[in-house]
């Protein structure tokens, strides 16, 4: 039977994210990469250009946890040779766009990329080289932005293997959506390979009504809230008025938006981690900013992933660059017991936070690795198979 392998690699890019993945089989590749951001920007292009000139330079699918500068300000120069065949990002909400909005107008690299990013983002990726992009629909309300018509779901076709399931069409500008939950299969002779299985939270449709309401009465505007977003981000003046809105009206509110991916083999049994001791045990685990802190919050994420494919995770990149209000480690630690917990940071004193470090070292007994800013910091991890799965075998 034919070998197969892949290769996962966090890459040294400080306070951000750029995770790349290359699985071969049958001579051929398929390319995954996980947010490209950093406040770090000169690492940030070092990483980028040690990746388009490495073996695996075609981009097949790209997923976004979400549109925050430091998790996607690198995308444009990532997409500049080949594009992407696919690009994966969470549905964001207006109010989201708006939260989103108000914190790239506060930082220092506020321009017109921003602004287009969070107007019409979907364009934003095509314009930078992705040939299709899906939108994650998310729980019971998929949040449709009244733009544009429908359009027919696709299969996304990366060295002719992938297979999305659970597309159905929507009414985005997107060429499809994808469930909560959704999993993309790597296929080989008819036999499941890999899987990427992706998980963002619920949208409580109510509450971000009643957000819309409040910022445009803050605004004291009562037009469509679609509308107040797009002339905020090109107007100067009423920009400086949806900040003040926004802090009257909701406040400094955290970013909870973040798409999540867990990643690996379809059959842990035909698979091992090369140097490691053999386990089923071979998940990879990216969760953005995603806040993990609350029963609700945990209790929702591990219904979304599934228990079984969380038991089976060993790298776990802890959420928000390992922030402690981002991570419960004692509750999480009851669904998965990662081998190796990373964080992804700069600089910074507080990320990741000493006692998230603390927590996982001494009662976790799990390996706490800090992805910094040098090279030598990147973490990668390696598997290998001597078979592929018998089609007739069953999922996880």
């Amino acid at each position: 039977m034919s070998r197969a392998t892949a290769v996962f690699t966090q890459r040294p890019v400080g306070q951000g994210g750029f995770l790349t993945g290359t699985l071969e089989a049958l001579d051929e590749e398929v390319n995954i990469v996980y947010d490209c951001g950093s406040r770090n920007q000169k690492e940030l292009r070092r990483e980028i250009a040690t990746f388009q000139h490495g073996p695996g330079r075609r981009i097949d699918i790209l997923v976004l946890s979400h549109l925050d500068s430091d998790h996607v300000n690198g995308v444009e120069a990532l997409l500049a040779k080949n594009g992407a065949g696919a690009v994966i990002l969470p549905y964001l909400t207006p109010v989201e766009r708006v939260q989103l909005a108000v914190g790239e107008i506060r930082s220092d690299g506020y321009g017109p990329d921003a602004a287009e990013r969070i107007v019409s983002p979907i364009s934003w990726l095509r314009n930078r080289g992705a040939r299709r992009v899906y939108l994650v629909a998310r729980g019971d309300h998929d949040g449709s932005p009244r733009l544009l018509e429908p359009k027919p779901p696709e299969r996304i076709h990366a060295a002719q293997w992938w297979e999305l399931s659970g597309v159905h069409s929507t009414d985005v500008a997107a060429d499809g959506a994808i469930g909560s939950g959704g999993v993309l299969k790597l296929r080989v002779l008819g036999a499941d390979l890999w899987d990427v299985a992706l998980y963002a939270p619920r949208i409580d449709a109510k509450a971000q009504l009643d957000l819309e309401r409040r910022v445009c009465s803050a605004l004291e505007r009562s037009v469509n809230f679609d509308a107040v977003l797009r002339e905020a981000v090109w107007s100067e003046t009423l920009r400086k008025r949806l900040v003040s809105a926004y802090d009257r009206a909701i406040g400094r509110a955290p970013n909870d938006m973040s798409l999540c991916m867990c990643t690996g083999p379809s059959h842990p049994d035909c698979w091992r981690a090369v140097g490691r001791q053999p386990s089923r045990r071979l998940n990879w685990l990216s969760t953005g900013d995603l806040p993990l802190r609350s029963a609700v919050q945990i209790a929702e994420f591990a219904a979304g992933l599934d228990p079984v494919r969380l038991r089976g995770v060993d790298v776990f990149v802890i959420p928000h660059h390992g922030s402690k209000h981002n991570c419960d480690v004692d509750e999480l630690s009851k669904l998965l017991t990662p081998r190796d917990w990373l964080a992804c940071a700069g600089r910074s004193a507080h990320h990741p936070s000493p006692a998230i470090r603390r927590q996982i070292t001494r009662w976790h007994q799990g390996s706490f690795k800090k992805v910094g800013l040098l090279p030598r910091t990147a973490f990668r991890r390696a598997f290998r198979t001597n078979g592929l799965a018998n089609p007739g075998d069953q999922n996880r």
